[in-house]
């Protein structure tokens, strides 16, 4: 999986003149401390480089390999990440703010504090991955796919989360404020004690899912399916508590 030239460093008509680069430049900038924002690296072979700290801020990555590169504290705020593939990379701490991920593989991708503020990660699968402490903050994820992903302490603040799918994925510690959860399906979760307020709960599935103690003032809950939830003690969108 790692090694290899770029899958295609052949001139296109269409790159920019600044910043079209091969796996080879790639490497020697990396270790002459260069700066790569801005850079077209787009369809590359950069598997299992060593680009911690390095910053490819508003760089073309489209269909790139960085299957199990360190992009730790890396900077790829804007940049176009979509269709590539980060499956077993490293990005700790990296800064992916406004970044455009979608049909991104993310296979076993560890991801502990990095930065997603605005970031468009539509339709993407993010089941297992570690997004412990991560800022998700007013981004796009529509349609996502979290099975089993770990989210202590991650910030989902006004995040759009239309149709996002969360089986076996917990919550309790995870900061949803704001967000839009219309036609989430969250089913069986724990929200016990979970602070939703002002949530977009609309047409979700909350089918046998604990919200005993929760915050929900302010929510809209219109359409949601309550099936079966333990709603114990939980305060209701008009300030009431049920009972």
């Amino acid at each position: 999986m790692c090694g290899g030239r770029g899958t295609d460093s052949s001139w296109d008509e269409d790159a920019p003149t600044y910043g079209y680069l091969t796996r080879e430049d790639v490497t020697k900038k990396v270790l002459s401390g260069a700066n790569l924002s801005g850079s077209w690296l787009a369809s590359l072979d950069l598997a299992c480089l060593n680009l911690s700290g390095v910053d490819l801020s508003g760089a073309n990555l489209t269909n790139s390999n960085l299957a199990g590169a360190n992009l730790n504290d890396s900077n790829l705020s804007g940049a176009n990440l979509s269709g590539v593939n980060l499956s077993i990379a490293h990005l700790r701490h990296a800064n992916l703010s406004g970044a455009d991920l979608r049909g991104a593989k993310l296979y076993q991708a560890y991801l502990f504090g990095v930065n997603l503020h605005q970031a468009n990660l539509s339709r993407v699968n993010l089941s297992g991955l570690t997004l412990c402490s991560a800022n998700l903050t007013d981004a796009n994820l529509s349609g996502a796919f979290l099975a089993s992903s770990y989210l202590d302490g991650a910030y989902f603040g006004d995040a759009t989360m239309m149709g996002v799918n969360l089986p076996m994925t917990d919550l309790s510690n995870a900061n949803l404020s704001g967000a839009n959860l219309s036609r989430a399906n969250l089913s069986r979760q724990n929200l016990s004690r979970m602070t939703l307020s002002g949530v977009d709960l609309s047409g979700a599935n909350l089918t046998n899912a604990d919200l005993s103690g929760a915050n929900l003032s302010g929510a809209d809950l219109s359409g949601a399916d309550f099936s079966g939830t333990n709603l114990r003690g939980t305060v209701m969108p008009d300030g009431s508590i049920f009972s």
